[in-house]
């Protein structure tokens, strides 16, 4: 367009006019010519180091999240616990997710004991020490059987909902 004007008002001639656009074409094209010569020797260098540099860096750690093996393969007690948890909670899926959390839907440990968690939460439910009580006032045995650990489950899940669990979050 500046071109255009200074060719129409007669203060520069067609030569002078390709003149100066050779000059800028000619001042533009070294510096991108020089910016790609430039990257194409940081490229080569990247090549030619990346096996020291790999030598050099500490070996990838690995992830510390291990996922558990009773996932991939639950155990035939396990889905027939879970099955139970699914028809006694129908009107609550987000249970069955919650119980997986919570004790995986295990009564009991590897040893055969009522599986208790480091806060005192006991059986496939996990009830809480607080509730124990009620539970003996009630004649449920919540230590050795599933049934009654489940049963106090209900009863607890209809006194403060499913935050009562840990393993509840609200997206589920």
């Amino acid at each position: 367009m500046v071109s255009f004007w200074l060719l129409k008002s007669g203060l520069i001639g067609l030569t002078s006019l390709n003149n100066l656009r050779l000059k800028i074409y000619m001042k533009y094209s070294n510096r991108v010519i020089g910016f790609a010569v430039l990257l194409a020797i940081v490229g080569f260098l990247i090549q030619l180091l990346a096996p020291v540099i790999r030598e050099t860096l500490p070996p990838p750690t690995q992830s510390p999240y291990t996922p558990r093996t009773e996932y991939a393969t639950p155990t035939p007690e396990q889905l027939s616990n879970r099955r139970l948890i699914a028809t006694v909670f129908a009107d609550v899926p987000q249970m069955v997710r919650t119980v997986d959390c919570e004790s995986d839907f295990r009564q009991f440990d590897d040893k055969g004991k009522p599986l208790l968690s480091p806060t005192s939460d006991v059986g496939i439910m996990q009830i809480n020490q607080v509730h124990w009580d009620e539970a003996k006032r009630l004649r449920l045995d919540i230590f050795h059987s599933m049934q009654d650990n489940i049963t106090m489950g209900r009863i607890v899940y209809k006194k403060q909902g499913i935050t009562a669990w840990m393993c509840y979050s609200g997206t589920s």
